[in-house]
């Protein structure tokens, strides 16, 4: 493999890219691709199949927080309204007391 080649793949992952991919990728466009959506349904299925609740909660709430900072937080350069953060706050704050029940307090 090229050096030249090297360095230019390399400068794909650097973290700005990363994370302007990802700020610009929508969690629910994502699912309207088909392969993405039997994948994602499979495998939740699996999860429910073999019993393995703690990673399905985890799995979920990973999901939601995801689709949660997508549609409540604002794009850059505009302004944060009261009304997001308590949205996003809200869920968060679900998401987390619901962890803590799964994977701390609920005994299988």
């Amino acid at each position: 493999m090229n050096t030249e080649n090297l360095i230019q793949f390399l400068q794909y992952l650097r973290t700005e890219n990363i994370i302007s991919y990802l700020r610009d990728l929508d969690p629910l466009t994502l699912l309207n691709h088909p392969i993405i959506a039997v994948c994602l349904l499979v495998t939740l299925g699996a999860l429910v199949c073999f019993r393995m609740m703690k990673t399905l909660a985890v799995v979920i709430g990973c999901m939601a927080l995801w689709v949660a900072a997508a549609y409540t937080l604002p794009e850059d350069g505009t302004e944060l309204s009261i009304q997001s953060i308590g949205i996003f706050a809200g869920i968060c704050i679900t998401v987390a007391a619901l962890w803590i029940y799964i994977l701390f307090i609920r005994q299988e």
